[in-house]
């Protein structure tokens, strides 16, 4: 865990409510790269919420929820089947940011 990637995802991230639960949550359990392992059952008790609306709030993070608003992605997920996920955070501000282009 950096406090570095929690930083950014409570002053850069524009989600509200569970989606930014979920940042948080992410950002807790990542490296320094800004990549955490967690399970969904994991990050849905950490949450508070239940699966299904997990799936619904990581789409939204990934920019593919046709409903929401369009607006940057903040989060990039690499599914594994019977593993934890891989989940990388790419809030915008972190593209620009000298601390993490370091640690990357």
């Amino acid at each position: 865990m950096t406090l570095h990637h929690l930083d950014h995802v409570w002053h850069d991230s524009t989600h509200r409510g569970s989606a930014l639960l979920v940042l948080l949550a992410i950002a807790h359990n990542a490296n320094e790269a800004g990549e955490g392992q967690i399970t969904i059952r994991t990050l849905s008790t950490l949450v508070r919420v239940e699966t299904r609306q997990l799936h619904y709030i990581l789409q939204r993070l990934e920019g593919k929820d046709a409903q929401a608003p369009p607006g940057p992605a903040e989060l990039t997920v690499l599914r594994r089947i019977g593993a934890a996920n891989v989940y990388r955070l790419t809030l915008p501000a972190m593209a620009t940011c000298p601390q993490c282009r370091r640690l990357s």
